[in-house]
């Protein structure tokens, strides 16, 4: 199956799905400027998987460099907080769902392995949000519910509400391996995706915040 969709007027990214290819262990990579392929999946005039899609991984052959995935995000969190599987399943269910220890081997494994299973935006949004409630407590009322659809701005917004973290903290954290931005940028990456001010937060920054905080929670 082929798709395409048209942006800023006749630019069009064309989307391949090989046949007999698991589409979950593909990827989705940063377009040009300032338009990250999210914003195609977040618009209901593109519907790539129908009207919700499951990934936010999908592969573009305009780009040959590979975003962060999911999977890599779980990696890394659980390394930097040394989390084991029992500790793992404890977030997945302040969450609110219940993850067996196959499911989160699974997720954790390389995607060369042949048990790696790629892990659904929904299901990491609600191991963030079972992290914040790890880390700053529950509140009164219903858990919050996870996003359907998952942005490297949306990891970093819970990530910064888990850590209680300031600017001023976060921009710390990317200074700790040589990556300045300013807090002007930073906060563009917290506005709401209408907003002018809005930039999509690219992979390479989200990875530097990553390890930035392994430098700073797991220094070796």
């Amino acid at each position: 199956m082929v798709v395409s969709s048209t942006l800023s007027g006749s630019r069009s990214i064309w989307i391949f799905f090989i046949p007999g290819f698991d589409p979950r262990l593909l990827r989705c990579l940063t377009l040009p400027g300032s338009m990250n392929f999210m914003d195609v999946l977040n618009n209901p005039d593109h519907e790539v998987f129908g009207k919700e899609a499951p990934f936010r991984h999908l592969y573009l052959f305009n780009n040959s460099r590979f975003t962060m995935s999911n999977n890599d995000v779980l990696r890394s969190l659980r390394y930097t907080f040394d989390f084991g599987d029992d500790q793992m399943i404890k977030l997945f269910a302040h969450g609110g769902q219940t993850v067996s220890r196959a499911e989160v081997s699974e997720w954790l494994k390389q995607e060369d392995d042949p048990d790696f299973k790629p892990i659904y935006d929904k299901d990491l949004a609600t191991f963030l949000n079972g992290l914040i409630i790890h880390k700053r407590g529950k509140k009164d009322g219903e858990v919050p519910k996870p996003e359907k659809s998952m942005s490297n701005n949306i990891v970093l917004r819970k990530l910064k509400i888990a850590m209680n973290m300031k600017d001023e903290d976060m921009l710390e954290v990317l200074e700790s391996v040589d990556r300045q931005i300013s807090k002007h940028e930073l906060s563009a990456f917290f506005r709401k995706p209408t907003q002018s001010q809005y930039r999509p937060l690219k992979d390479q920054i989200l990875r530097n915040f990553l390890k930035g905080l392994q430098v700073k929670l797991r220094p070796e």
